[in-house]
């Protein structure tokens, strides 16, 4: 936020519906999903301690050892507010108060993080005229179905069919339009190259997404997160759904040792600098200059 406040944005920081300082209401929620401390360092933060994926043991960035006990943690911890428990019903109440947001301040740049990358996609395939980038760094999540990280040897294990619309558990629009039940999906027979995932993709003819012709789209992930085995999944089925987008995996642009968080990171002002020279190059800077997280 400070960083592009910085750069001459205007810039709106976004609670999720029910979260922070939105009021969480059970009878219109249903139940809390909190996050235990062990969750949240096995999850989130102390990747090399666990090594349940390939990519893990890359991970330098963040400040400290990451784990219960230590101060930078335990006040990451602190953070770290119950959501809806149902994810199904998550999304489309962020949606509709993102678009509501996007109406009353006009074309904006989104910039979400994590789960909040679904709520993004719908927010621009409700109103792609208001959209004027995504900035997807860690929020793009593998399509279809989620993914179970097991560690070595197997390191990979399907999930629940989660996203029937690809990145989105919401109907978004396709042409032709998908079933009522999602898209029709296979898996590929063999990952691309040691260390990633094998992709579930759409059945051949791909439908198209239908309203992100437009929008400039980064696909941003970093070198030792969780997305790292499973981020070329969401480049093939942006590319088979006719989405035109730049897949940028930091230690590409040499910044190594990211994982999930890297806001938190001890390197994120250089992080913030990547998707600002992305921006000078790829959006079109205008007088009015505003950005959503």
């Amino acid at each position: 936020m400070q960083y592009f406040l910085f750069k001459g944005y205007a810039v709106y920081v976004m609670d999720q519906v029910g979260r922070g300082r939105s009021p969480f209401v059970e009878a219109v929620y249903g139940e809390k999903n909190p996050k235990a401390p062990k969750f949240v360092e096995r999850e989130f933060v102390a990747y090399e301690k666990y090594n349940l994926y390939p990519q893990a043991h890359l991970h330098t960035q963040w400040p400290g050892p990451g784990t219960v006990g230590d101060p930078v943690f335990d006040q990451f911890q602190a953070s770290m507010l119950p959501d809806f428990k149902d994810r199904k019903l998550r999304e489309p109440f962020n949606r509709d108060a993102g678009v509501a947001l996007l109406d009353k301040i006009g074309p904006a740049i989104i910039l979400p993080h994590s789960q909040s990358g679904a709520y993004a996609w719908l927010m621009a395939d409700a109103r792609p005229s208001l959209v004027r980038g995504l900035l997807m760094v860690e929020a793009a999540s593998r399509p279809f179905y989620e993914i179970e990280f097991t560690g070595a040897p197997g390191w990979f294990k399907d999930g629940g069919f989660e996203k029937p619309y690809g990145f989105t558990r919401t109907p978004i629009a396709y042409a032709p339009p998908a079933g009522s039940n999602g898209l029709d999906v296979v898996k590929q027979e063999k990952a691309d190259a040691p260390g990633l995932a094998p992709c579930w993709l759409q059945k051949e003819p791909a439908r198209k997404l239908a309203n992100f012709k437009n929008i400039p789209i980064l696909v941003m992930f970093g070198e030792a997160s969780f997305h790292a085995p499973v981020a070329h999944c969401a480049k093939l089925v942006l590319d088979q759904a006719g989405v035109a987008h730049d897949f940028v995996p930091l230690s590409e642009l040499g910044i190594h040792g990211n994982g999930h968080f890297v806001m938190h990171e001890k390197n994120n002002l250089e992080v913030a600098g990547a998707i600002a020279d992305w921006l000078h190059k790829r959006v079109t800077p205008t007088e009015d200059k505003r950005a959503v997280r």
